[in-house]
């Protein structure tokens, strides 16, 4: 019997062909396939232009770059290229590799988010990806969110979200600040039945690494349907005392292991990343069989051929 490891967290860009031959060459059996609901029309809309480029004008490349230039790449990257129903039918052809997430703009109105989530559950998707710095939106007093924790609740579903920093021009903590992971707490607070995965771990950044660490940590230790994965971060369990802190916190057993590809594919490879877990001298056998696929398997109900 193969070795179970799961990626909980890619991005097919690039088409399944490619993905299977990059998770075949790393030993990965199975893959967590996300949609993202981006609109480059959003950046041009008065309130959260206003709101983006006030963040801006606080971070360090205000010194250097005309806003014009910024709002411009945002256009770029705001440009749909995954959507839900792609994701279905890729998990549709290939069901024995791929589950698949649906992802749903939560600064639309209220009837758009309805019929995105109507479509997620027609489509069989397992839950939603979310990316508040790239959807504009504040989980704290999102009523929109609400309303994805609630139907996630009676639907059976899983959250994902993405905390620490985005990638350029996302990449200040001014411009992620909502995805902190303490912006999560208030509805935490209410919602107890709804795995939420904190995509990075709270520490995605290119200027601070870890950023926002130990306040992922903290939310996992407080809330046991708090998981994380390990996209782009792997390196966090190459130090030990990164590696004892996740472990008196909120435990191995919620943490996945995930790659982020392809973002990181022009960097390092997958199967590199999962010999950082697999090789690792601060991690116990069961730690290791738990983050590659153990954990993964309990919350997607994956079952090992």
């Amino acid at each position: 019997m193969n070795e179970l490891i799961v990626d909980a967290h890619v991005h097919p860009k690039m088409g399944a062909d490619a993905l299977l031959a990059e998770m075949d060459g790393a030993g990965v059996t199975h893959a967590v396939l996300l949609a993202v609901d981006t609109d480059p029309a959003d950046i041009k809309r008065p309130d959260l232009c206003q709101q983006t480029r006030f963040r801006f004008f606080k971070t360090p490349a205000a010194h250097r770059v005309f806003w014009s230039e910024v709002e411009a790449v945002m256009v770029q990257k705001l440009t749909p290229k995954v959507t839900s129903r792609i994701v279905a039918d890729m998990v549709a052809a290939h069901p024995d590799r791929f589950i698949g997430l649906g992802s749903v703009n939560l600064c639309k109105d209220a009837g758009y988010v309805e019929a995105k989530l109507a479509e997620i559950e027609q489509l069989g998707l397992r839950g939603v990806k979310l990316l508040p710095f790239a959807q504009f939106f504040d989980p704290a007093d999102s009523e929109n969110f609400r309303r994805v924790c609630a139907w996630c609740e009676e639907t059976g579903r899983v959250i994902l979200i993405h905390t620490g920093c985005g990638a350029p021009p996302w990449d200040a903590r001014a411009l992620s600040v909502d995805a902190n992971p303490e912006r999560l707490r208030p509805v935490l607070e209410k919602y107890h039945r709804v795995p939420i995965i904190l995509a990075h771990l709270g520490s995605y950044s290119k200027d601070e690494p870890c950023i926002w660490f130990e306040e992922a940590l903290q939310l996992g230790s407080d809330y046991p349907n708090v998981w994380a994965d390990l996209a782009a971060v792997a390196w966090l369990v190459e130090r030990e005392w990164r590696v004892e802190r996740i472990r008196e916190t909120m435990g191995f057993q919620h943490i996945l292991f995930a790659s982020d590809y392809p973002a990181v594919a022009n960097q390092v490879s997958i199967r590199y990343m999962i010999d950082l877990v697999r090789e690792n001298p601060h991690l116990s056998a069961v730690e290791k069989a738990d983050i590659l696929g153990g954990n993964a398997a309990r919350l997607f109900g994956i079952h090992d051929s």
